[in-house]
């Protein structure tokens, strides 16, 4: 997957998107109960992955730190662009208190 943290958010919130009009489509489906609440189950499901996927994955390719708004071009904490390339990186120089690498 590419480094750059506005392509990672399109394809998470597609990934949500899905799973959202899934939903939507079981819910007003003609299906019976059974086969409605299994695909409204799955639906869900990719729903909550991308959220999952969007908080782990839509990070500063320098510092690490969530992105919120990832159609910015610089980092709100190191001020670094995304699309740099950053060869002296040390993850020991930027303490930003909740921006850690889960992953």
């Amino acid at each position: 997957m590419s480094s750059d943290p506005r392509i990672r958010s399109f394809i998470t919130v597609a990934i949500m998107a899905v799973g959202v009009f899934g939903a939507m489509a079981a819910m007003h489906s003609d299906l019976d109960d059974g086969m409605k609440q299994i695909v409204l189950g799955i639906s869900l499901a990719v729903l909550f992955l991308g959220f999952i996927l969007h908080f782990a994955l839509v990070r500063c390719p320098h510092c690490g730190a969530w992105i919120r708004r990832p159609y910015w071009d610089y980092c709100r904490y190191c001020g670094k662009n995304y699309s740099e390339e950053d060869d002296n990186y040390n993850e020991d120089d930027y303490n930003i208190p909740g921006s850690g690498s889960w992953f």
